[in-house]
């Protein structure tokens, strides 16, 4: 799955004017970061833990302790390797407006 994860990402690096909204793990492989910062910006979509829910057909994440799990290990690597940090509003369409400020 990585495989094919990091060659649609440098597929995609170099396309204009497009959001590419990867999994939770594309962040693990330095050149997945390296390619979509070729041509645009990585925002980190940051929520509170206690707002995430487990998915049954998520292997990694199928139970709150597995999720939990995740979160602890990658938070600190999202952080890190964002170059927008974005807190999401209370509805999507305040967090689209929003997010599209900061993007401006």
């Amino acid at each position: 799955f990585r495989k094919i994860e990091r060659s649609a990402i440098e597929m995609l690096a170099g396309v204009n004017s497009a959001v590419i909204s990867t999994g939770g793990g594309a962040i693990l492989d330095v050149s997945n970061v390296d390619n979509l910062r070729l041509n645009g910006k990585i925002v980190f979509t940051d929520r509170e833990f206690e707002k995430l829910k487990a998915h049954k057909n998520r292997p990694l994440s199928s139970d709150k302790t597995k999720l939990e799990k995740l979160y602890r290990e990658r938070y600190p690597l999202y952080n890190e390797r964002c170059d927008i940090r974005f807190c999401p509003c209370e509805t999507p369409e305040e967090s689209a407006n929003k997010l599209l400020e900061i993007l401006k």
